[in-house]
């Protein structure tokens, strides 16, 4: 084990795992990107913030290469994961629009893009895997995740981008970090909060325990109005809360299976 000097990752072995952080992007920054997408940006996007994981995999001969696996989350890929916009989805102020347009001529714009920036990023794998174990019978070792005698030698996260939905709610994405010993945890979530309205949870968790031969990946999706969870807004106030609410629309369990 051996901590990078400037403090932004780690080494385990063969793996490494750095994460990158910086200021919100300069207007230049997210016009060009903007541009670039050809999409309305969050207001915060934290262009240099970076999470990558590098392995080496096997070893060079005089017949072959190392196999590397190389994984990253970044902002731009995030973006990348957003689809079309809801109509299901308006702020709480939206109803007295909608009374008012039945008197009145008011035009009406409809956005392509989401405007709440829902993002099904699960990350960039760029090399190192071979095959994918659909609904593999491997999981996360949860009782592994608390005992005490397993040091963390690393956490950090970082957020990719975020929004205050003109001060109707919460758009965020970010990226958390485990390393220990023996494995390491990886939890990448995108979270939105619609006051009064809407909550939307979608999260993708990598577990790897050093020395196997596949990394778990678990990715749950889940959503639900107020108005059906009896209209408790308190419930979508943190993430963590609104879990235990939300209805689960899609799940999913894989082992990605690494290059030998």
């Amino acid at each position: 084990m051996e901590l990078f000097e400037d403090g932004k990752g780690i080494a385990v072995g063969d793996w490494q795992f750095r994460v990158e952080k910086g200021p919100i992007g300069s207007s230049e920054e997210t016009d060009n990107l903007s541009s670039k997408l050809n999409m309305k940006l969050p207001g915060m996007m934290f262009t240099k913030n970076v999470v990558e994981l590098n392995a080496r995999l096997t070893t060079p001969s005089e017949s072959k290469e190392s196999l590397f696996f190389k994984m990253s989350f970044d902002p731009v890929g995030a973006l990348r994961g957003i689809g079309k916009n809801d109509p299901r989805i308006q702020v709480k102020a939206a109803k007295h629009w909608d009374a008012r347009r039945a008197n009145e001529q008011v035009q009406v714009i409809k956005a392509e893009t989401d405007w709440t920036f829902s993002s099904t990023y699960m990350g960039d794998i760029v090399s190192g895997i071979s095959s994918i174990e659909e609904n593999t019978t491997r999981g996360i070792n949860i009782e592994k995740l608390k005992r005490r005698d397993i040091p963390v030698l690393y956490f950090n996260e970082a957020v990719l981008y975020e929004d205050e939905l003109d001060d109707n709610g919460t758009s965020c994405y970010n990226v958390r970090l485990r390393v220990s010993g023996e494995f390491f945890l990886l939890l990448a979530r995108f979270w939105l909060r619609v006051d009064g309205v809407f909550g939307r949870l979608y999260e993708t968790r990598y577990y790897y325990e050093f020395g196997t031969d596949a990394i778990v990946r678990e990715w749950k999706r889940q959503e639900g109005f107020v108005e059906d969870l009896g209209g408790r807004e308190e419930v979508l106030q943190t993430p963590e809360r609104a879990s235990q609410y939300l209805k689960t629309i899609a799940h999913g369990r894989e082992a990605l299976i690494l290059s030998k």
